[in-house]
């Protein structure tokens, strides 16, 4: 071997070296964006600040198609309960989605999610005229896994940009 090549040799482990640094550095970046973004998962905010933003992207979609042309409100009266869950509040049978959908549809859907074990009613124990809907943990489960599963997508997506 020729010092010549010796030197061309260091020469392409140096820069192989440096590579590897900043490859190295960058991963540790990532890595600490992971784990900065994995704490986000024990955040109920980052889950409640999602569910909003989800309804307010469904009410624009409305508001430009009309809320005609998508049919049922079903997920929106899932989101509703599972918002109301992770802001630790109660909602009135009568308030759910209460936006231009008819009571009666309402009252069908909450019927039908009783019927399959995802929402149950509970009487207001002080006033029991009112009666509050909610998630049973069959929804709340399965609700939360898709909102987590969003917010890892989003994770990714920021980290592998």
């Amino acid at each position: 071997m020729t010092r010549e090549s010796e030197n061309r040799s260091g020469q392409a482990r140096t820069g192989s070296a440096e590579d590897v640094e900043t490859e190295l550095r960058d991963l540790q970046a990532r890595l600490s964006s992971l784990e900065q973004s994995r704490s986000i998962l024990d955040d109920q905010r980052a889950r409640i600040r999602l569910v909003v933003e989800t309804q307010e992207i469904r009410r624009r979609r409305d508001g430009i198609f009309g809320r005609d042309l998508f049919g049922d409100p079903a997920w929106d009266i899932l989101l509703e309960l599972y918002l109301a869950e992770l802001e630790d509040r109660q909602v009135l049978l009568s308030h759910v989605d209460e936006s231009e959908v008819a009571p009666s549809t309402v009252l069908r859907w909450l019927n039908k999610f009783e019927r399959e074990g995802w929402t149950r009613r509970e009487p207001d124990p002080t006033r029991g005229r009112r009666i509050y809907a909610m998630l049973t943990p069959k929804a709340s489960k399965p609700m939360r896994s898709y909102v987590d599963d969003l917010l890892i997508r989003r994770m990714f997506k920021h980290l592998l940009a």
